[in-house]
């Protein structure tokens, strides 16, 4: 072992308790199909944003439907191709669920939205991304570090904080999205060093395989739309 390698890398791992780890495997695919239930439903059916209930009712089946044990489980099958999803994957998904949901109320409309670029999200996404091509690389062993590994220690979870903090710091949240995303760092963490979850790894609880692809699509469709509006 290198020495960056005896910093970083922890002898014993803390690891979560496989019942637990079982419950969010559930859960967690709970709350994502059911947001990507209720955002096909209402992107897709003929007058539902003038009729959440319908929408909200599709995706309280689907999350039902996840919660049901063994193999006819949507989680099941996710669970051995995905493995379980990240923490920030989930927490981001309920609140795109709350903040569809309240999309028609009162509240949320007299919410007043911040001009201009989101910054703070747009900040984290690309962390993310960069992130997540690092640890590609790590798969590889491209690195002089086990990078993958160093995240079962202390100084990744400590990195992860001041990262977040800075990203607040720099470019602050100016809208009541910004500021959840915001929030999304230290609420991930707190599961982590609290409940060890998803795997006692922070890079695993900030990042998933399948997040990490949205992200980029998604940024890749912001630069397009730039570009087109430039030119």
């Amino acid at each position: 072992m290198s020495g960056w390698d005896a910093v970083l890398v922890m002898d014993d791992a803390l690891l979560p308790v496989l019942a637990l780890q079982q419950i969010w495997l559930r859960i967690g695919w709970a709350v994502v199909l059911a947001w990507l239930a209720l955002a096909c439903a209402q992107r897709w059916r003929p007058g539902a944003q003038r009729d959440d209930r319908k929408s909200a009712v599709v995706a309280l089946v689907v999350g039902l439907w996840v919660l049901v044990p063994g193999t006819l489980s949507p989680a099941y099958w996710l669970g051995l191709a995905f493995q379980a999803p990240s923490a920030m994957t989930v927490l981001l998904c309920l609140g795109a669920l709350v903040r569809r949901w309240l999309a028609g109320s009162r509240l949320t409309a007299q919410q007043p939205r911040a001009d201009g670029v989101d910054r703070t999200s747009l900040a984290l996404s690309v962390l993310a991304v960069a992130l997540g091509w690092v640890l590609l690389l790590d798969s590889f062993a491209l690195l002089p570090v086990s990078l993958y590994a160093g995240g079962f220690g202390p100084a990744a979870v400590g990195a992860v904080a001041l990262l977040g903090l800075l990203v607040a710091v720099v470019w602050p949240p100016r809208d009541s999205r910004a500021v959840w995303h915001t929030a999304l760092v230290p609420l991930t963490l707190l599961l982590l060093v609290t409940l060890r979850l998803p795997t006692g790894n922070v890079w695993d609880a900030v990042l998933d395989p399948c997040g990490w692809l949205v992200l980029q699509v998604l940024l890749l469709r912001r630069w397009v739309r730039r570009y087109k509006k430039r030119s």
